[in-house]
């Protein structure tokens, strides 16, 4: 809607009722929360334009898009031209979250201050809806956000945004629909990277994808987009990832939460000839993580020639050639599978030393992928799978079927890996287990998994001053903190000749009882040979650095979780 213009005629009879009663007082423009720009200008170009009369003793500031605060003298908040002021602000869309008064000499600070000549108040329209998309983006990335998160539904005026933090979802901001509606649609018009989407226009309708570069602060950020829609809304979901080809950074294995075991297993990857390494993890894992470290970390990678194909790329790979795939609106999965193969096909006629795959979901690239494996090929690749034994089910079965000679020959299966990232309690506040969890839990902890919980943790959903952030929120209105950043627990196997054997024989209960009956250790150990995912979570919550309580509600159950022996028949 085109900004509302007033007449210092205009009527200054007062309502009735005493409006100004019972509004806070602002004694100083340093109490007003930081804002972005001052609303109420003489420009034609601003959001609500006012006459200079006005401008003495009414001002409004946007504290983010779509959100503003209003500060008035007492004598003009009694004045029907102050009522329409108010009205004309959410007829753009603006929502007015408080109301404030002042003295003259306050308000004319406020629009002299540093942050109202600083910020620019007569953005149009289209720049406008940009700067409200790029003010959400930097709020998410000053959060140390993974994702951002539009949730738009027609039965709700506001459009909530969440940012996942530290694994965990918050409210970032309600805003009024119109505002982010725009936001999404000039985003996607001007800021996409040509060649990424899947579609000349934002299509709440369609599912869509595209990647958008953007530089924020001082780091160059790619955002990436996946829209859907919904019963009664659509939701739009932008993962933040790393867009510095030039400065880039490569997060290693030692810093993810690997144990050293799992590192020595890891660091024998660097020595293959040939097969596979497969990892599977619910979406957000950090699998992408892991493969481009497995690709980073060969010592000599100057000499070889790597590919990486993935739909879309993600993350800046500039040691490698990476190709990127883009996935149409009205592409069908058998459609977008050939497209991969295709891909891969061509580079395999490109002279490749290894390969990392994005993602493997059908046979025809399973079967890309046994070729380059068994001819001296090096290949890592996702998948998804529950564990490790679903892995090599999956590739042995289903929609990948790769034929069982193939997969339990030797050398074939460098590794196979599942991972998930568990947020990791706050060092300053976390809470004694013992002061905080059922009993009956903690027995089962001491019992049936042999662990001292005199050293375990709970996190604390009040936070402090170490790990609040200040601003989010759950949805029941509980501030943000207690953990920080995620820590990875996972399970890694490289495969051994009696494990072959019982896959040649089809035979997934023995070859799980092969890979954790490797367990030589108990479950307070970091040795990790034999121990699945949930057990290396079992042994940081030991170590007081994760919230047991997630391990019992997010994953399985204590009660429920099946302990099998180790070596010499090892249970605790």
């Amino acid at each position: 809607m085109a900004a509302q213009e007033y007449s210092a005629d205009d009527d200054e009879q007062t309502e009735s009722g005493g409006l100004a009663s019972g509004r806070p007082e602002l004694v100083s423009p340093d109490s007003l929360p930081d804002f972005k720009r001052v609303l109420t200008v003489v420009d034609d170009d601003a959001a609500l334009r006012i006459p200079a009369a006005a401008r003495r003793e009414f001002v409004a500031v946007e504290l983010q898009p779509g959100v503003a605060i209003t500060v008035a003298t007492a004598r003009f908040a009694e004045k029907a031209q102050y009522a329409t002021f108010i009205k004309d602000l959410g007829n753009n869309d603006i929502l007015v979250r408080e109301e404030m008064i002042a003295t003259e000499s306050v308000i004319a600070a406020i629009y002299s201050g540093k942050a109202a000549t600083a910020a620019n108040s007569t953005v149009r329209e289209s720049s406008r809806a940009i700067g409200n998309f790029r003010d959400i983006v930097e709020a998410a990335h000053a959060y140390g956000a993974s994702d951002i998160h539009f949730e738009p539904r027609e039965f709700h005026n506001e459009v909530e945004i969440r940012f996942r933090v530290n694994g965990d979802m918050y409210t970032f901001s309600r805003m009024p629909k119109a505002i982010v509606r725009r936001a999404l649609f000039a985003a996607y018009s001007d800021l996409v990277q040509r060649n990424t989407n899947s579609g000349n226009s934002f299509q709440p309708s369609a599912p869509q994808s595209a990647m958008i570069p953007l530089v924020v602060k001082t780091d160059t950020v790619n955002l990436r987009w996946q829209s859907s829609p919904l019963v009664g809304g659509y939701d739009v979901t932008l993962r933040l990832l790393d867009g510095n080809f030039k400065n880039y950074s490569v997060l290693l294995p030692k810093d993810m939460g690997f144990e050293k075991s799992q590192l020595e297993l890891i660091e024998t990857l660097n020595y293959v000839s040939g097969g596979i390494t497969a990892l599977t993890g619910e979406t957000g894992s950090g699998k992408t993580t892991t493969l481009r470290a497995l690709s980073y970390m060969l010592p000599d990678r100057e000499l070889k020639k790597q590919f990486a194909v993935n739909e879309p790329s993600e993350y800046p790979m500039p040691w490698l050639s990476d190709y990127s795939i883009i996935r149409r609106p009205d592409e069908t999965d058998d459609e977008a599978n050939r497209k991969y193969a295709e891909v891969i096909r061509t580079l395999m006629r490109q002279d490749p030393d290894d390969l990392t795959i994005g993602e493997v979901r059908d046979r025809v690239v399973m079967g890309l992928v046994a070729e380059l494996a068994l001819t001296g090929h090096p290949v890592r690749f996702s998948l998804h799978a529950g564990d490790i034994i679903a892995a090599v089910m999956r590739m042995a079965g289903g929609r990948l079927q790769l034929p069982i000679d193939e997969l339990a020959s030797e050398g074939f299966i460098n590794a196979v890996g599942n991972q998930k990232l568990i947020p990791t309690l706050c060092v300053h506040c976390k809470l004694p287990a013992e002061d905080v969890m059922l009993k009956a839990d903690l027995e089962l902890l001491r019992t049936k998994f042999g662990l001292d919980t005199s050293r375990m943790a709970c996190r604390n959903y009040d936070g402090c001053e170490h790990c609040r952030l200040k601003g989010l929120f759950t949805r029941n209105g509980k501030a943000a903190g207690g953990t920080t950043r995620p820590s990875l627990a996972a399970e890694l196997y490289r495969p051994t000749p009696e494990f072959l054997e019982r896959v040649a024989e089809r035979d997934w209960a023995g070859a799980r009882e092969v890979w954790r009956g490797a367990r030589r250790t108990g479950f307070d150990n970091a040795d990790m040979n034999g121990k699945t995912l949930y057990e290396h979570a079992l042994f940081k919550a030991s170590r007081g650095l994760i919230d047991p309580q997630f391990i019992n509600r997010s994953m399985q159950s204590f009660a429920q979780y099946r302990v099998m022996s180790g070596v010499d028949g090892l249970m605790v």
